[in-house]
Order: C-alpha cells, then sequence, then structure tokens
C-alpha cells in the first residue's frame, strides 16, 4: 500500500569519489620539506606528507594519534586540497621497501583492484550510495549503468578519489565525502596545516553504511517520522552538491513527507521543484496531482494526471489516482473507468479495487461493490481499511450486524483505527445501543482527538438520551476545532430547540446557512423552529427552500404538510404528506400527520387506516395508537377506546395531564376500563 522512493539515486561533487572495501595499507612516504616534486616524489610539510601522482597531481596525508592517515588530494589548477579519506592502516615511510613510483602507482591500483573484484559477479558499478562502492562524478551518471572502461576515463577527467573508514562494529562506518568538492572547492575554504576545519565539516556528516540516505529516509517513513524525514533531506538540500537529477529526487521525497503532513500546498511546492529539474518523470506528476486533489483543485490535478499517463502510460497508479478524483467529483463512470484500466495493468493493486467499490457505492451499487472489497480482502487480507470499507455498504445496505462483523474486524487488525470506533458507533446509533455508540466515539476521540465528526455523533447520542446539556458540550467541542463544518451548529440547534431555546436554535441554523447556503438540513430545521413558534409562513419559506435544493427530501415535504395544517390548509397539508410518502413509503410519522389531517375532515375510516399503517412500520409509536383511542371513543367505540388507549400507554405514551384533558376521550371517561386505565395515573 505505501511506496517509497529512492531518495537519491546519484550524488554529484566536483571531485569523484569511489568507496573502496578495506586495503591491507594506504601507501605513503615522507621527503624532506624543500625537495624538488616529480612524479612518485613525496614532500613533507611539518606533519603533512605530499606524493605526486603519476597523473601529475598531488595528494597530501596527515597522521593521527589514531594510526590514521587523513588523505587530502590537490585538484588540478587549484591551490586548496580536497578532503578524501581517514585510512585505517597506513606505511610509515621509514619501513617500507617500496619505491617511491610504487607507492604512487598504488594509490590508483587499489581503486582498479576493487572495481574489478565487484565486476566479476556485477557488470554495473553501483552510482549513488553502496556499502562497498560509491561512485561520484561531476557528469551526470546514471544508476547501474556505469561501465569499468567508463569509471578509468571518469577517474582520469574527474579527479578520481576514495575514502575508506576503519570499522567499528561488523559493519564500515563511513564519512561522505559530499563537502569535498562543494563547500571546499567552491567556497573558497582553505586549508590551515593542521586541517582544523576540514575534519570539523566532515565530522558533521557522519553515516554508517547501513543507515545511509536511501535506507534513513526510508526508515523515516516506515516509521511514519515525516518531521525527521523533512529535517533530513532539507540538510542534504541545503549543504550537499547535487545535480538537478539528485535535487529533483530529494525535493519529490520531501513532497511526500509534507503530503503524509497534510500539508498539502507545501507538498505541491516541492513537487514542482521537482518537475522543474525533471519533466519527465511522471511520478512527480502523478503525486503533485493527489496533492492538487487533496487541496480542490481538481482542474490541475486532471492536467497533471492527464500527463503522468501521457509520459508512463502502463502506469496503474495514475489511472488510480484520477479515478480517485473523478470519484471526489462524484463522475463515478469515470472513476470506475479509470480503475478499470488500473486493474488491467495491475490486477494486483489493492486500493484499485477499493476505490471502484466505494464508487460504486456512490452509485447505491451495493453489490457490485461488496464484490471489489472481497477482491481487495482476498488480495490483502490483513487490511484493516478494507474491512472498514465494506462495513460502510453493509451500513447503507442496514445490514448492522454484517457492518459490526466488518468494524470488529478493522479493530481486531488495527486496535488504533479510530475510524472503524467511529464507523461501529454510528451503527450502534441505528440500533439504538446509545451507550455502546458512546463508548466507541470516546475511544475514537482518544485516539484522534481533533476527528470532529466523532464528538458531533457523540453528541447526536447523548441528545438521543435526552442529555442535551452533555450533547451541547460535545457541539462546542466539534466547533471549535473546525468552525467552518456546519453539522454541528446544525446538531446543536436541535438541541437548542430541544430545550425549548428557538432563537439560539436559530441563531445557529443561521450561522450554518451562512458557511454553506446550499445545506438544505439547515433550512429544515430551521423550519422546525420556526414551526415550534408557531411562525408558520417562516417555516413553509424554509421548507421550500430545503425543497429546492433537495427535491427527495421527504421529511421536508412531511413538515411543510404540518405547517400547512396548522393553517387549516388540509388540501395543501394532505398534497404533502402524500409526496412525502411517496419518496418514503416507511416514513411512519406522515402516515399519523395525514391521519390527523383526516380526522380534522372527520374522514375517520381514512385516518384509521393510516395509524395502522403506520403501527406496522413502527408498531412501538405510541402516538399512532392514542389518536386511534381518539377516534373510537369519538364514535362510541368504548371498548376498541379503551383498548387502544391502553396500548398507547404501553408503547411509551404517557402525557398525563393531556390524556386527563382530552375532549376527544371524554365519551369513555366514564366507562369502567377508562378508570381501570387511568387508575393511580
Amino acid at each position: 500500500m505505501k511506496q517509497y522512493t529512492v531518495l537519491l539515486k546519484k550524488i554529484v561533487l566536483l571531485c569523484v569519489a569511489i568507496l573502496l572495501a578495506s586495503s591491507a595499507h594506504t601507501h605513503v612516504i615522507a621527503q624532506e620539506h624543500g625537495k624538488p616534486v616529480s612524479t612518485g616524489e613525496v614532500v613533507s610539510m611539518g606533519g603533512l606528507y605530499s606524493v605526486r601522482a603519476p597523473t601529475g597531481n598531488d595528494w597530501m596525508v596527515k597522521t593521527d594519534g589514531e594510526r590514521r592517515a587523513i588523505i587530502f588530494y590537490k585538484c588540478r589548477g587549484e591551490g586548496r586540497y580536497t578532503f578524501v579519506s581517514i585510512s585505517p592502516e597506513y606505511t610509515d615511510p621509514s619501513t617500507t621497501d617500496q619505491t617511491e613510483d610504487e607507492i604512487a602507482v598504488s594509490i590508483f591500483d587499489d581503486v582498479e583492484r576493487v572495481m574489478i573484484e565487484w565486476s566479476k559477479t556485477r557488470s554495473w558499478i553501483p552510482i549513488g550510495f553502496s556499502r562497498n562502492i560509491v561512485v561520484i562524478g561531476q557528469k551526470r551518471l546514471h544508476m547501474m549503468q556505469y561501465k569499468i572502461s567508463d569509471v578509468r576515463i571518469l577517474m582520469e577527467t574527474h579527479y578520481a578519489i576514495y575514502l575508506y573508514f576503519p570499522p567499528h562494529t561488523k559493519q564500515t562506518r563511513i564519512y561522505y565525502a559530499f563537502l569535498a568538492g562543494d563547500i571546499f572547492m567552491n567556497r573558497g575554504y582553505g586549508f590551515s596545516p593542521d586541517l582544523t576545519v576540514a575534519e570539523e565539516v566532515i565530522n558533521s556528516f557522519e553515516f554508517s553504511s547501513d543507515n545511509d540516505l536511501m535506507t534513513k529516509v526510508k526508515t523515516f517513513f516506515d516509521n511514519k517520522q515525516y518531521d525527521e524525514a523533512i529535517e533530513y533531506i532539507t540538510k542534504a538540500l541545503d549543504t550537499v552538491g547535487l545535480n538537478e537529477s539528485n535535487r529533483a529526487f530529494a525535493y519529490y521525497n520531501r513532497g511526500l513527507a509534507y503530503r503524509n503532513k497534510q500539508q498539502y500546498e507545501r507538498a505541491i511546492e516541492d513537487y514542482s521543484k521537482a518537475i522543474e529539474l525533471d519533466p519527465k518523470d511522471a511520478k512527480f506528476y502523478n503525486n503533485r496531482g493527489v496533492a492538487y486533489m487533496y487541496t480542490q483543485q481538481f482542474d490541475r490535478a486532471f492536467e497533471d494526471f492527464n500527463r503522468a499517463i501521457e509520459l508512463a502510460p502502463k502506469d496503474a497508479m495514475s489511472y488510480m489516482n484520477r479515478g480517485l478524483a473523478y470519484g471526489r467529483k462524484q463522475q463515478y463512470d469515470r472513476a470506475i473507468e479509470d480503475y478499470d484500466k488500473a486493474i488491467e495493468l495491475d490486477p494486483k493493486l489493492v486500493m484499485s479495487y477499493n476505490n471502484r467499490g466505494n464508487a460504486y457505492m456512490g452509485k447505491q451499487q451495493y453489490d457490485r461493490a461488496i464484490e471489489d472489497y472481497n477482491r481487495a480482502i482476498e488480495l490483502e487480507p490483513k487490511s484493516a481499511e478494507l474491512y472498514n470499507c465494506r462495513g460502510n455498504v453493509f451500513y447503507a445496505k442496514q445490514q448492522h450486524n454484517r457492518a459490526i462483523e466488518d468494524y470488529n474486524k478493522a479493530i481486531e487488525l488495527e486496535p488504533k483505527y479510530a475510524l472503524a470506533y467511529y464507523n461501529r458507533g454510528n451503527v450502534y446509533i441505528c440500533k439504538q445501543q446509545y451507550d455502546r455508540a458512546i463508548e466507541d466515539f470516546s475511544r475514537a476521540i482518544e485516539l484522534d482527538p481533533r476527528y470532529t465528526m466523532s464528538y458531533t455523533n457523540r453528541g447526536i447520542a447523548y441528545a438521543s438520551k435526552q442529555q442535551h446539556d452533555r450533547a451541547i458540550e460535545d457541539y462546542n467541542k466539534a466547533i471549535e476545532l473546525d468552525p467552518k463544518d456546519v453539522k454541528p451548529y446544525t446538531n446543536r440547534g436541535l438541541a437548542y430547540g430541544s430545550k425549548q431555546q428557538y432563537d439560539r436554535a436559530i441563531e445557529d441554523y443561521n450561522r450554518a446557512i451562512d458557511l454553506d447556503p446550499k445545506y438544505a438540513l439547515a433550512y429544515y430545521n430551521r423550519g422546525l423552529a420556526y414551526g415550534s413558534k408557531q411562525q408558520y409562513d417562516r417555516a413553509i419559506e424554509d421548507y421550500n427552500r430545503a425543497i429546492q435544493l433537495d427535491p427527495k427530501f421527504a421529511p421536508a415535504y412531511n413538515n411543510r404538510g404540518i405547517a400547512y395544517a396548522s393553517k387549516q390548509q388540509h388540501d395543501k397539508a394532505i398534497e404533502d404528506y402524500n409526496r412525502a410518502i411517496q419518496l418514503d413509503p416507511k416514513l411512519a410519522l406522515a402516515y399519523i400527520y395525514r391521519g390527523s389531517v383526516y380526522i380534522d375532515k372527520q374522514q375517520y375510516d381514512r385516518a384509521i387506516e393510516d395509524y395502522n399503517r403506520a403501527i406496522e412500520l413502527n408498531p412501538k409509536l405510541g402516538v399512532a395508537y392514542y389518536n386511534k383511542a381518539c377516534i373510537y371513543s369519538m364514535t362510541n367505540k368504548i371498548e376498541e377506546a379503551c383498548k387502544s388507549l391502553k396500548q398507547s400507554i404501553e408503547n411509551g405514551f404517557t402525557n398525563w395531564s393531556h390524556i386527563n384533558s382530552d375532549k376527544d376521550l371524554d365519551n369513555i371517561r366514564g366507562s369502567a376500563c377508562y378508570k381501570e386505565i387511568m387508575a393511580g395515573k
């Protein structure tokens, strides 16, 4: 699922560094200071020794107290010495039996010998970092394409140098000589005889061979240490004399780190710099397109995905990401086309199945979505995300138990997966298991304290338990975290409405509408508040706007019908109830309210039919039984009235003051059955 890109394919300095395997000796000899220097001769300069190599270039050696020789190389035509290496061993000039020419030649023989040994099992010399050999040159070099013969030319034309550090454990510790060519050559640092400046700078850039730049950056990504990766890459960019290709890869990887931190604008900046340096690398465009998508810059995203596909038409990732962008724009058919192409190119690319499943879900083709999630799970059975996504489909199909099974599996695989707890909490709300929902939302908040929807939906669970003050606390926190999210405002408005604080509710709905003038639910909820204030005309205006924005919003028709009924416009009310039932045949409240209008029109048989239908849909709807009791009382059906009244109380209708004062029940108050029901009430 994750993709990591090698940070640096090649490092270029003004002098070429070749990392060698250990040799027995590094050969240097000392001569008297001031003696004319010719090929192979050595000059002593107060602790420094210089040997003239066969190519006519000078090498300088400084010894230290640890029997190491710090070797510097005098680049052709320059008056400065460039750091080359610290050798584990060196030959004391007074004990060597070799001639001066033999010593000079051996320096270059060591380089060639190791490369030849390497080439016996490999047909290439690695360009970039390696545990054994590093080849660095001024000209553009390409990974795994440099031949031995080319290296010989490279040695002569680019002042080949090599470095080796003594092993501290089983593996060699290496000081990369990035600084040699760039800082010391181009920036004009000269060396004092004791070379303090050189050693300090080199010592500040110490890496072990199995913790080199590539490995280090990948480790940061593996551990999600994106800040460390950014710091590390920035240091390399600011310090190392990289060529264009190297800098492109560095910017690209830093862009990946910024993207993982959701700092998309900074990621875009780095991807753009990478593209300037290397405009033909498809993955740079692909990843910048992803960042554009996350910042809602879809036109630019599509341009980048198209360019990536043009450069690499067989790269499945570019098709998959373009499909993801189409999906976010709800262009599901085009998204599916791209996912199909991605799967054709790479049948094992799990996210293509996952994202195509998301697109099918957007089209409400739930069974096809499940097929794709099943295939993705076959390919990656330990992915918590895939079980979470399939659980969402079961939730949409109202198969709540199967949804919970998938969320449970996701949590089993990833116990700190906040989204799985959040989604399972939503299912528990639907099952009216509010305490379990609150537990899940609380766990999600513990794992991800800045995810606003966990607070919002926990507030809904508290409100469902009539704990409106606790609900308001959660809505307040959600608003604090994201003041531009409309949902906490609309839900807090409902909580204020439940507390009969209608003006405060209307303030919240106004704020939601300011943030999103096309948010139908905010108009609908404000209509509820106006209706509660008996401002029916204003309520109707808001229901009209909600319906205009969402013509299939059945509750808006239902509540506009209530407003018309309150204005005694019964025919308009019935029209709205009919439309609500047409849109949602399982909307039990629409049958109840239409039944109430039929009572006002004295069409009692039709009213009874509507109440019976409401009870079929929700057998625990106490108000439906109560209204039947009123009709039976008004038509002098005493036994039926008492039976329905008893059923209403058993199913939660316990407004005793209303029952005792409702004139519709006057015909049964003297009956024995009524007195029995109301005894002690």
